[in-house]
């Protein structure tokens, strides 16, 4: 997914120097290729179910990580819930959490800063436009273009990643195995911290049906060249 996304801005600024600078056949060539370089790797994804098999595959490793931990959780002294540790399920949600909250601003200020550069290339075309070269014109009108593309693609990428809606997912995971663990640590009762644990076990799985289900929705697929 993130070849296909790389390929589509390579693609954009080829085509933008190809109709602004150099109208060139070898030029026309390599955005053929990379074209054909995205198509391809479209058709053998979609041809041997990369994204089916990927939710697939997460799927029976969800169940399986569930099961063991349950399993682990009929022996008292190994009644755990990752209790914030870099390696538990509390301190995952927490990270992931916070890494989605990281790129889903970096998407936003690109696109702010797309919008800013495209209004002020604009005013700037209208204001001195005509004291401007030619060669001056398309370099502020590509300028705008790349700024567009970039923003349009990561935009399209973090779509893909559901990155504005895990955000909300992973904090409320993050909360529930907050609670979690704080319920485990003050009810010393094996029977009852392994109710709270099948609980908890219960409510990873449904968060995990939600995020099969979501991004069942994004399957692998060439992206559109947005901003182009």
């Amino acid at each position: 997914m993130a070849l296909l996304h790389v390929l589509a801005v390579l693609t954009g600024l080829l085509l933008m120097t190809y109709a602004e600078f150099v109208a060139h056949p070898l030029l026309m060539g390599a955005i053929l290729g990379l074209f054909a370089t995205g198509a391809a790797v479209a058709w053998l994804g979609n041809r041997r179910s990369w994204h089916r098999r990927y939710l697939d595959y997460r799927v029976l490793a969800e169940g399986l990580r569930v099961q063991a931990y349950w399993a682990i959780a009929s022996v008292p002294s190994s009644q755990r819930v990752g209790d914030g540790g870099p390696l538990g399920q509390l301190g995952y949600f927490r990270r992931r959490a916070t890494d989605r909250e990281r790129m889903y601003r970096h998407t936003r200020l690109l696109g702010r800063a797309s919008l800013l550069l495209s209004l002020t290339g604009a005013m700037v075309l209208v204001m001195f436009g005509s004291s401007f070269e030619p060669m001056t014109v398309k370099l502020l009108l590509v300028t705008t273009g790349v700024a567009a593309l970039f923003a349009g693609v990561r935009e399209a990428y973090s779509y893909k990643l559901a990155d504005k809606e895990l955000i909300k997912q992973y904090r409320f995971m993050a909360r529930v195995f907050g609670a979690a663990a704080e319920r485990i640590a003050r009810d010393p009762s094996p029977a009852k911290q392994r109710q709270v644990l099948e609980a908890l076990g219960e409510a990873a799985l449904e968060e995990h049906a939600e995020w099969i289900l979501m991004h069942r929705e994004r399957p692998l697929e060439q992206q559109p060249l947005s901003g182009a």
